[in-house]
């Protein structure tokens, strides 16, 4: 594995994390509104992975409100470069355990049943399918469900 740092999100980590953002497809007006967003309203939760002080990954989670033993991953980008070099693990590692540090023991996510490699991070950590949903985000637009206890 490559030698990372993972550490909470900084306001100063906006410009990268949102280009990483924009790697991956999403919006830029509405991908820079989420990551300015959770970046307050997550701000335990979302964490970034650097490498020579270089932003190279991130990871945002929630809890559930009023049901505070559960909680959702939200998103996970690895830049291009650094895919299946270990960082995604890492980055799922660390936010795992901070979930299970703030009292939580069921994690959920979804994820395209198309986007291969993701299944395989989340299986790899015991990730399980729960539920198929199909336009579960609009047409064309499918989730698998997945679920995991911790704690």
């Amino acid at each position: 594995m490559i030698p990372v740092t993972i550490r909470s999100y900084k306001d100063s980590d906006f410009p990268r994390i949102h280009r990483l953002e924009m790697a991956d497809g999403h919006e830029p007006y509405r991908s820079a509104v989420f990551v300015r967003q959770m970046g307050i309203i997550c701000r335990n939760t979302f964490l970034v992975a650097t490498l020579d002080e270089e932003q190279v990954g991130y990871t945002i989670g929630a809890l559930i409100q009023r049901k505070p033993q559960e909680a959702w991953i939200l998103r996970m980008g690895v830049r291009v470069d650094q895919r299946r070099n270990g960082v995604g693990l890492i980055l799922l590692a660390e936010l795992l355990e901070v979930f299970s540090t703030l009292g939580v023991r069921t994690v959920r996510l979804t994820v395209s049943p198309w986007n291969v490699p993701a299944l395989g991070l989340y299986r790899k950590v015991a990730f399980e399918q729960e539920s198929y949903h199909e336009a579960y985000f609009g047409k064309d637009e499918d989730r698998i469900v997945m679920v995991r206890e911790i704690g």
